[in-house]
């Protein structure tokens, strides 16, 4: 090993492909010291079992953060969620682990997600009617469009420990989308927009934040202003960047509307280890099958496959809606490692759920009829010879985290 390694980890579809568990056997495996998030906010999903079977699904936390002693730090990429972070935080404790707040270092250039957002989003959304784009209703996206706006009005992780000026900033947030929630009732109200008009409006909600976040600021945190991200890209050993999402919904090159509003390639990553003296290795992550939770296109989607392979850590709920399920599509990962940024190899994971299928299907191209898209499928029985297939196709190292009953099923290289 070298002396300084970094691993970037990103999702090559469209979210949802191991992520988590991909970051937490890179951290056990190469002993990594600290965890870096580097995109999205709070919406993460990433699920982690450990070898005596702890499981906790993170959402803010580095996903290493069940290795004693590995930290997380949240980069100025990524909106954070204060209230959401210490209920995370809470949750943990209650599993035995109880220094993650020692071990969570945070920039205080991130902007905050406050109740704000997520009411005026959820608004948004709401207003959409049919055309709901399948947001998860945290308010990820708004905060994203209000710092990308007006930098110099959105609230910042460092500006909770000043009064003064969290509560001006809050305060003209709470005006600015109440101005917002207007817009949207004027057309056509209903009582789950005018919930939501009612929350941005409390004078009780405005309190409650100053409080909450006031208190947040005194947390034993490291709310870094630049000088311990040097100091911990510096430290010998290996570090891992854990991308959120997926590719496919890039804010730039995704399919609209059905996008993040974040940026899901490697980019965030390499800036943060501009001037970094190690070797940094890029891993794109993927299903042995597709996967869509919400809407918009999936041209390999396969009802009969989504009722075969229901997901218990992602179930339809109200704003994202269904999650489907579909074939391996070699066109739409091609399009997402190149959203990626070129990646020195693919972290595949679940194949031991399809291994047991008497044929496998690998869709290698698309078919169109009266404008409609359709995919051309390869059939493949063993998984061994499936496998040399995507090497060959790909071009690329493929590593494979299974998901079977225990951890040790788990590793296959």
């Amino acid at each position: 090993m070298p002396k300084r390694m970094a691993i970037i980890v990103g999702g090559g579809l469209f979210g949802d492909e191991g992520k988590g568990s991909t970051v937490d056997y890179l951290v056990r495996r190469y002993d990594a010291h600290t965890v870096f998030r580097y995109n999205g906010g709070s919406q993460a999903a990433h699920n982690v079992v450990t070898p005596e079977g702890l499981h906790h699904c993170f959402a803010q936390f580095g996903s290493g953060t069940l290795v004693p002693g590995i930290f997380t730090y949240l980069s100025q990429f990524m909106v954070i969620d204060p209230l959401r972070l210490v209920s995370e935080y809470e949750t943990l404790s209650s599993k035995g682990i109880k220094d993650v707040i020692e071990r969570l270092v945070i920039s205080k250039k991130c902007p905050v997600i406050t109740p704000f957002h997520k009411f005026a989003g959820q608004m948004r959304e709401l207003a959409r009617g049919a055309n709901r784009f399948g947001s998860c209703g945290m308010g990820v996206g708004e905060a994203i469009n209000d710092f990308t706006e007006s930098p110099g009005d959105s609230l910042t992780i460092g500006d909770l420990a000043r009064p003064n000026v969290l509560q001006r900033k809050l305060k003209k947030l709470q005006i600015s989308k109440i101005v917002v929630g207007k817009k949207l009732l004027e057309p056509e109200s209903n009582d789950k927009l005018q919930k939501c008009f009612d929350e941005i409006q409390s004078q009780n909600l405005l309190e409650r934040c100053i409080e909450s976040y006031s208190v947040f600021s005194s947390f034993p945190i490291n709310f870094d202003d630049g000088t311990t991200l040097k100091r911990i890209l510096n430290r010998p050993g290996t570090v891992v960047f854990e991308g959120a999402q997926g590719a496919l919904l890039d804010k730039s090159r995704g399919f609209k509307p059905f996008i993040t509003k974040s940026d899901c390639s490697f980019g965030n990553a390499e800036r943060l280890l501009a001037g970094f003296e190690g070797k940094t290795i890029k891993l794109a992550v993927a299903r042995a099958y597709a996967t869509r939770h919400g809407r918009g296109p999936f041209v390999t989607e396969d009802p009969k496959l989504t009722k075969k392979l229901p997901d218990t850590h992602n179930v339809t709920n109200d704003w994202q809606g269904k999650f489907r399920v579909g074939w391996f599509d070699l066109i739409a990962l091609n399009y997402g490692l190149e959203i990626l940024g070129k990646p020195d190899g693919i972290v595949l994971t679940n194949i031991d759920r399809i291994a047991n299928f008497d044929s496998i299907k690998i869709c290698d191209g698309y078919r169109t009829k009266s404008g409609e898209i359709f995919p051309n499928y390869l059939y493949f029985k063993e998984t061994d010879k499936l496998l040399k297939f995507l090497k060959e196709k790909l071009s690329l190292p493929i590593l494979i985290i299974s998901h079977g009953s225990t951890y040790k099923d788990k590793l296959e290289t």
